[in-house]
């Protein structure tokens, strides 16, 4: 079933992490994974038979095939490929230098992960959440995602695409179940609107604009979509974002805020610019001429 920008509904979430290291600061909560991760496929879970969402729908695996999660005994977490050899994800995701683990079906893929530099391992600036990972070849046959590093028309109201596991309600239960959602949510604050956590896009829940997403504690390097006008889900999108930390209204309910890190800050550009000349490898939005395609 093809899902229109129009017809998605959905949602709020979680997507746990390993909860070794718990943070408060004052734009918003996350926990910090201080481990590894150990990936699979997105597209390699089972269609769903049941949407449990408040007002919403499921998503189609298969059509995020450059998107993986992480799913242990301590919780998940999210990354997408966005190069042949390239996985982006939160900082707070990993540890600097740690090691990542993809599984598809029988073949394993090894890499390791970088922070950005301002990260400090969430004592820098926290909206340097990123972290790339260099993966020992290329995951043939998987198209890469594409980075929007220029942010070109995204302004204050504009709806953007949200995608994870975990959580339903605002009181952060539900879910949890493996079922992959996704749903629209509204740009309240672009970038800068905080000059000392230079690369935070803030948006907010909206039903009345057909935009409830919120991001749930513990979401973590999901990649947040802007759709071309009038397309499909699986149809002309570009990352402008990662989920990066949540609004909290108490320690059992969100606030409707979340806390996203733009990917056409300065900030980024500059960070995955000279990593992937340091690390020779491509990125889908940042070289110009890819060896792959990327998805359109």
């Amino acid at each position: 079933m093809k899902v229109t920008y129009a017809q998605i509904l959905v949602l709020s979430w979680i997507l746990l992490v390993d909860l070794t290291g718990m943070a408060h600061c004052e734009s918003g909560h996350f926990v910090k994974n201080n481990g590894e991760l150990k990936l699979m496929q997105v597209s390699q879970l089972p269609e769903p038979v049941e949407p449990k969402v408040i007002k919403g729908t499921r998503a189609r695996p298969a059509d995020f095939p450059a998107s993986f999660y992480q799913s242990s005994g301590v919780g998940r977490c999210t990354a997408t490929l966005v190069g042949p050899s390239v996985l982006l994800t939160a900082a707070h995701c990993v540890a600097n230098g740690g090691k990542v683990t993809i599984s598809i079906s029988a073949t394993t893929f090894k890499g390791k992960c970088t922070h950005h530099e301002k990260w400090q391992n969430g004592e820098g600036d926290v909206s340097a959440d990123y972290a790339l990972c260099l993966i020992d070849r290329e995951l043939a046959g998987v198209t890469p995602e594409r980075l929007d590093l220029s942010g070109s028309g995204l302004d204050v109201g504009q709806k953007l695409l949200l995608a994870g596991f975990g959580c339903t309600q605002e009181d952060m239960s539900g879910g949890n179940d493996g079922v992959f959602r996704i749903g629209l949510t509204k740009i309240s604050e672009m970038p800068s609107y905080n000059q000392q956590q230079p690369n935070d896009m803030l948006s907010e829940s909206d039903p009345n604009e057909n935009a409830p997403a919120i991001v749930c504690p513990g979401d973590s390097g999901g990649s947040v979509y802007r759709l071309k006008s009038n397309s499909t889900v699986a149809g002309a999108r570009s990352i402008v974002a990662l989920n990066s930390r949540v609004g909290l209204e108490s320690d059992t309910k969100v606030n409707g805020k979340s806390y996203l890190v733009a990917t056409f800050t300065s900030d980024f550009k500059s960070f995955v610019g000279t990593w992937s000349k340091k690390n020779k490898v491509e990125v889908c939005g940042l070289t110009k001429s890819m060896s792959v395609a990327c998805h359109r």
